[in-house]
């Protein structure tokens, strides 16, 4: 099974990954907004089904942390405020794709979609459903023929970097713990 498999490849490169079901979350995100005393939460506000947004957004605000969002300006894009995005621990996103292959979160880039919630916070945390596992990543690029996205971010594991010693060093350019939450079930 390709759920199986991208479990075992997540894990692998320090991804923590759950199944959870809807009922569950409201639970677990007041547990992970506590432990990490989240004052801000980045949470993009644009390519989640409304539901999932919904509820992860009154389960937000309900444990006193302010929401930090991309704003729509006049020309129709978006834009964060950085200084208050800079101040969240914590970024929330909505992940449409994942990769068995690689155990990597795909996401593609496009107006309000806030990628920087992913890989701004020390912590990111993806939701996603368990239908949008993908085998692998030739499949996965096959699904937008020839309208792929400009950019396209696939976050595999927490932020590393190494120096010429090979010292690995996590946190410095990106997220130094990222979750998963896979909900099975409806979000309707």
């Amino acid at each position: 099974m390709i759920l199986n498999q991208y479990l075992a490849k997540a894990q692998g490169v320090g991804v923590h990954v759950e199944l959870l079901s809807l009922s569950d979350l409201n639970r677990r995100l007041e547990a992970l907004v506590d432990e990490l005393k989240a004052k801000s939460v980045a949470l993009p506000l644009i390519g989640w089904p409304e539901p999932l947004l919904r509820t992860v957004k009154t389960e937000v605000e309900k444990c006193g942390s302010a929401t930090v969002s991309p704003r729509r300006r006049m020309d129709g894009s978006y834009e964060w405020n950085r200084s208050a995005l800079g101040s969240a621990n914590l970024g929330i996103t909505f992940c449409g794709a994942f990769i068995a292959e690689t155990g990597s979160l795909a996401f593609p880039s496009g107006p309000g979609l806030g990628t920087l919630a992913s890989l701004l916070p020390e912590t990111h945390l993806a939701l996603s459903c368990a239908k949008d596992c993908r085998p692998d990543l030739g499949g996965y690029l096959a699904e937008f023929g020839a309208d792929i996205p400009s950019r396209l971010t696939f976050v595999t594991g927490p932020s590393r970097t190494g120096d010429i010693e090979a010292s690995m060093t996590t946190c410095v350019h990106g997220p130094g713990r990222v979750l998963h939450w896979i909900i099975t079930g409806d979000f309707s």
